[in-house]
């Protein structure tokens, strides 16, 4: 369940969803889910699985006046081309091993390098963002004073001991993940 806007109105949680409409936006769930085979053939998370780790919710309509989600709240945009590396680059995320706790949205910004350690076939960023911030966006360019910015990755995985997020190279797999979400109306794996 994804509830927007929740730290400006926070509500009593409750397992029923019966707090939904006590909230700015009111809550969306995910009708259908988007994987790609290449992950979800993995039978553990490895190399290949790295190249893959990207999927796509399909979200109903919802919320307080029964609209889609990206039409209450806004999008941003997305590109499966590659990025020049060295570019300035944005990761979110809600970090749960300490020092964080997964209650609060955190980001680092980076120079957008690739992870020699994957053979260069995913990116990395310099940051100190722990376990649970997975699946929080990358963002090249991102522009701070509009909240805009153009999605490339996410925070898939990193390494002990090295202070760094690694995520996968958005591209045509991706795009086909996204396309197949736009008609899917059960849990699909594409490729």
């Amino acid at each position: 369940m994804f509830v927007p806007d929740y730290d400006s109105n926070a509500v009593a949680l409750t397992t029923s969803g019966s707090f939904c409409p006590q909230t700015t936006y009111g809550c969306w769930t995910a009708t259908s889910l988007v994987v790609h085979k290449g992950f979800a053939s993995q039978r553990k998370f490895n190399a290949t699985a790295t190249l893959y780790d990207f999927a796509f919710a399909v979200v109903g309509s919802g919320g307080s006046t029964d609209r889609q989600l990206d039409a209450t709240v806004g999008a941003q945009k997305i590109t499966y081309d590659p990025v020049e590396l060295e570019s300035d680059t944005f990761l979110f995320g809600y970090p749960a091993a300490a020092p964080y706790t997964g209650k609060e949205l955190v980001y680092s910004e980076g120079a957008l390098g690739t992870d020699p350690l994957n053979q260069n076939r995913t990116y990395r960023v310099a940051s100190d963002m722990t376990g649970g911030s997975s699946g929080g966006p990358w963002f090249t360019p991102f522009k701070a004073n509009s909240g805009a910015g153009t999605m490339m990755s996410i925070n898939s995985y990193g390494y002990s001991g090295l202070a760094a997020m690694h995520g996968p190279m958005f591209n045509s797999n991706t795009q086909a993940l996204f396309t197949a979400a736009g008609s899917v109306t059960i849990n699909t794996v594409v490729g």
